[in-house]
């Protein structure tokens, strides 16, 4: 390629006052009696440990063991690991809904 045919392109702006959009989830976003049962796996996941939807919802349930969650990120194949926090465990080990 000869040059970037994005050159000069100017950048668009974020507006003033948005919140990030990759911040931490606030006290009162973290509800987790709304849901039909069969989501609060991958949601949790989510907000506990900051999984990804397509890594939340592709986690095979035996991937959790022992207290830790142990996987590769689907995105960049890295290896993570994670102690399971009481909360989600409890979620994880509920009957599942299927």
């Amino acid at each position: 390629m000869g040059g970037n045919a994005a050159a000069g392109i100017k950048d668009i702006r974020r507006k003033k006052g948005l919140p990030d959009a990759n911040r931490q989830w606030a006290d009162e976003e973290r509800v987790l009696e709304a849901p039909p049962a069969h989501m609060k796996p991958a949601l949790a996941l989510m907000m506990y440990i900051g999984l990804g939807p397509k890594d939340a919802l592709t986690l095979p349930r035996n991937f959790y063991k022992g207290g830790e969650i142990s996987t590769r990120r689907s995105k960049t194949g890295e290896p993570v690991f994670w102690p399971c926090p009481a909360q989600l465990a409890a979620i994880l080990l509920a009957p599942s809904p299927w």
